[in-house]
């Protein structure tokens, strides 16, 4: 009997090591690198828009596909400083950066071409200065705040390691001044 229960023990590891060969063979981690054109929902001052809301921004993510449609993406994405001049008397800046976590959709649709979606959330933290060149009286807002992002596009998947795509995507955001972000990306992707 201990020895039909050895054999069974066995054979149940040897399956079940057999199929996570398996499942680690459907998973594909990847690089990637996006440009973004980000329009912010900056709150305004005395109903002026004081503040550039448009960045353009960079990001960098490290990702795995798990099978054909699904996938997880860490991302940190950085924007430029953005200057703006009100006035001629009030020079401002504004720049973010945020970071966080996506899960990915994928629908094949041709034998190169996927649709994908986006869900995920992220951590942002948003700076603005302003100085006025008369007064010399200065404005410094830090704030944080977490997000929900929601994105759709497409890729194209030139080589079985490279890929480009297009997304747009939407975010929620809970920082003061800023409500939302709508964002343009495209960027490509090297998978291993």
């Amino acid at each position: 009997m201990k020895k039909m229960l050895l054999l069974a023990t066995s054979a149940c590891l040897f399956a079940m090591n057999a199929q996570a060969s398996d499942m680690m063979k459907e998973m594909r981690p990847y690089v990637g690198i996006d440009y973004a054109y980000s329009d912010a929902d900056i709150s305004k001052i005395d109903n002026k828009q004081y503040f550039n809301h448009q960045f353009n921004t960079g990001d960098i993510n490290v990702g795995v596909r798990m099978g054909k449609y699904m996938g997880v993406e860490a991302f940190f994405q950085k924007s430029m400083e953005e200057k703006k001049t009100v006035f001629n008397t009030i020079k401002t800046k504004a720049d973010f950066y945020a970071y966080g976590l996506d899960l990915m959709g994928y629908m094949p649709v041709h034998e190169k071409i996927e649709l994908i979606g986006a869900l995920g959330v992220a951590q942002y933290d948003v700076t603005a200065k302003a100085r006025n060149t008369e007064t010399g009286a200065k404005i410094h807002n830090d704030d944080s705040g977490f997000g929900i992002r929601m994105g759709a596009g497409v890729q194209y998947n030139i080589t079985d390691n490279v890929a480009v795509r297009a997304l747009g995507r939407y975010t929620w955001l809970d920082v003061d001044n800023v409500n939302h972000l709508k964002e343009f990306v495209i960027g490509a992707r090297y998978s291993f």
